[in-house]
């Protein structure tokens, strides 16, 4: 009896154990503190450079995968002005609306609520005016005064949809309206939809009711929780070899230890890429792969760790070996 319950507990606590190995092995996410990814993690690598390069309280043009990309990855998003549908059937169609006019839709398809962010927004492009030149326009009354919002963004001899996002753009504390203004060339006409128009270069203040034909495609992403304050999540990686004594030209298996996030990992010795140790993906927070030693000098290796949108890359302290020689020749 005491030896079946030895190893009814032995069994229960390897059990216990396999669980809490298993746990330990999946891997670990660390979320941002809004549960979103900063707008910078969430754009693509030529986003991201075009990001960097933006001074703050801008926009800029970006992909249409980037600009989706924005509105499913943040959080607290909406879209005002013309649908996702609208704006594509619009280009699709023959339908247009001549520039040189600053334009409003309705109020209920306008309106900004208090102590939100404009994150970016889009234009539909019928005909370029080479250089066709956007400019959001802002209004604390529907049919009051409008001015500038933000920089003109340039869209250059490109037609169909234009997608911008801004760069630590001002808040707007106050329940506002917003529009648009194009000075060259056409745009795409949106069907069904009204709205006010007022011509000259701004400020805006004199408009005419419209809802005769088509208005111009226009949409903008706002955003009730700041999309540049919530910071990318921080990685970490560490390496090591598989043994303490290297002897020159024997293979080793070099191991990337990760924290917050999988990733692509690349090994250096030397500041030199490693062959066929370039972009190994991980998977469960690690990464190996085999290192053969080729110098007889004092070698240091690195690790640097490319993680998905929504994380910080991140770099390993250096690993210092100096091969020694063999002992006998192959």
């Amino acid at each position: 009896m005491i030896k079946n319950l030895l190893k009814s507990l032995s069994l229960r606590n390897f059990l216990i154990l396999l669980i809490i190995a298993t746990l330990n092995s999946q891997p670990k996410i660390i979320q941002n503190a809004n549960g979103a990814a900063s707008l910078r993690g969430l754009l693509s690598s030529a986003g991201q450079t075009t990001y960097d390069s933006t001074t703050d309280g801008n926009f800029f043009s970006v992909s249409a995968s980037d600009y989706a990309a924005a509105f499913s990855g943040l959080s607290n998003v909406s879209k005002n002005g013309a649908t996702d549908a609208e704006m594509n059937s619009a280009c699709a169609s023959s339908s247009n609306w001549s520039t040189n006019y600053a334009y409003v839709y309705s109020s209920t398809r306008s309106a900004v609520p208090a102590n939100s962010w404009v994150v970016g927004f889009a234009v539909g492009v019928k005909t370029s005016g080479s250089p066709s030149i956007s400019k959001l326009i802002k209004g604390a009354v529907f049919s009051g005064t409008y001015s500038i919002f933000g920089n003109s963004v340039s869209s250059g001899s490109n037609t169909g949809i234009q997608y911008f996002l801004g760069k630590n753009i001002q808040q707007i504390t106050s329940a506002d309206y917003i529009g648009h203004y194009m000075n060259a060339g056409s745009q795409c006409g949106v069907i069904g939809v009204g709205g006010q128009y007022s011509s000259g270069v701004g400020p805006w203040s004199s408009w005419s009711n419209y809802s005769a034909g088509p208005s111009p495609a226009f949409q903008a992403i706002l955003a009730t929780t700041n999309p540049w304050a919530v910071a990318d999540s921080p990685t970490t990686i560490d390496i090591s070899i598989s043994s303490n004594t290297i002897v020159y030209r024997t293979n080793y298996t070099l191991t990337a230890n990760l924290t917050g996030s999988n990733g692509k990992v690349t090994f250096y010795a030397n500041g030199k890429k490693i062959p066929k140790c370039i972009s190994v993906q991980s998977s469960g927070l690690v990464a190996t792969c085999t290192y053969k030693p080729s110098v007889h000098q004092n070698i240091k290796l690195q690790g640097i760790l490319t993680p998905p949108a929504g994380y910080t890359s991140s770099s390993s302290s250096f690993l210092s070996i100096r091969p020694i020689s063999r002992s006998s020749a192959r």
